[in-house]
């Protein structure tokens, strides 16, 4: 990894604001009560602040799976990001828009610089998928109860697990 000291701080202090920013949203009565598709959101929100938290506290002791840990969660935080960017435009939030933004390009930056090889690319991707997929489920779910969609996202899931067990397991990297 290229940039390990900057990618491990950038990968914590993202996680951590991550979740600071939802328990400050709930604090203040700001967020929606929990229902099936928030609650899926929510989820997804909290799965990937862990994981950059995680990566974040590996790569600074040297330790873990870091290239898929890192990729899967900057995966899933550019596709945060990228929807919390349309989110704060349709509800003109200047403030976080930029502060969201920001964050986006800064993930997107470390992604494109600590790039070595495909399979960084391979968990990235699994990353955005995981991350749509579970906001599919909770839609889904919500609205058509079980419907089709939410099927297929439960399958997309299930097999990009696979996958990436599969891939951890004979690369041993």
């Amino acid at each position: 990894m290229k940039l390990k000291k900057t990618t491990a701080i950038y990968s914590f202090v993202i996680g951590a604001a991550m979740i600071a920013t939802w328990v400050m949203l709930f604090a203040t009565g700001q967020a929606e009560e929990i229902g099936i598709r928030f609650g899926f959101h929510l989820f997804s929100e909290f799965a990937t602040a862990a994981l950059l938290v995680v990566a974040g506290i590996l790569i600074l002791t040297g330790r873990g799976p870091l290239r898929k840990m890192i990729y899967l969660a900057f995966g899933m935080l550019l596709t945060a990001t990228a929807g919390a960017v349309v989110f704060y435009i349709l509800h003109l939030n200047v403030a976080i828009l930029a502060m969201t933004a920001v964050a986006f390009v800064i993930a997107l930056l470390l992604a494109i610089l600590n790039y070595e090889r495909v399979m960084d690319l391979i968990f990235g991707v699994l990353g955005v998928v995981i991350y749509g997929c579970l906001n599919i489920i909770g839609d889904t779910w919500q609205d058509m109860r079980w419907g089709p969609l939410t099927y297929i996202s439960l399958m997309f899931v299930a097999g990009i697990l696979l996958l990436i067990f599969k891939l951890a397991s004979r690369t041993g990297k």
